[in-house]
């Protein structure tokens, strides 16, 4: 699975994925951390509620809900594996690689406004060097929305405005706003120019 060997190489920010992909895998906030928890140790194929508790500053019986709640999605699978004579309890998360990997190919076969909003929101948090904020992400929602800019327009705009050293989501916005004001004046005047140069 494409998916699952990138993230063993290091190529894949999965808790970033996790948290952007929140509502369509059906999480709560607590559920995501704790999902986290366990890619991080995905290599030892075991975990330990105290250990995960103590790690996020939540209950163990938080942990324990937050797991029951990630097998009921179809996200994590437990079972026992014999060791040294022992019968230990393994996790797995392959179904949470097949769930993200359904996720991004139905984007890939049918690009839409998820795919361009996850590409602005990368670039944007690329410019700001930090995570939106839950209203940035929902003024960046607005515009794909309501059509307002194309998905083109936008990228250009944060790219220009991040080597001005701008890093404010408003300003984006200003920029984008009056860019589409400009654009009309600037129709106008150039099909004047052709008029005049044809006579």
């Amino acid at each position: 699975m494409l998916i699952k060997k990138m993230f063993e190489a290091g190529d894949l920010p999965i808790e970033k994925i996790i948290f952007r992909e929140q509502r369509r895998l059906n999480l709560n906030p607590v559920d995501c951390f704790v999902l986290g928890a366990l890619f991080s140790g995905l290599k030892r194929k075991t975990y330990s509620p105290n250990v995960i508790a103590k790690r996020l500053n939540i209950s163990v019986d938080e942990v324990g809900m937050s797991i029951e709640n990630l097998i009921d999605k179809g996200l994590l699978t437990l079972s026992l594996e014999e060791k040294d004579g022992k019968a230990r309890e393994i996790f797995s998360l392959d179904l949470t690689f097949e769930k993200l990997a359904e996720l991004y190919l139905i984007e890939v076969v049918k690009p839409n406004h998820e795919t361009s909003m996850a590409m602005t929101i990368d670039a944007l948090e690329a410019m700001k060097k930090k995570v939106l904020t839950a209203n940035e992400i929902e003024r960046v929602k607005g515009w794909y929305e309501a059509n307002l800019y194309s998905h083109q327009d936008i990228i250009k705009t944060i790219n220009e405005l991040t080597l001005l050293g701008i890093t404010r989501v408003s300003q984006v916005e200003t920029t984008l706003i009056n860019k589409q004001t400009q654009s009309p004046k600037k129709t106008i005047s150039k099909n004047i120019d052709e008029l005049f140069k044809s006579i």
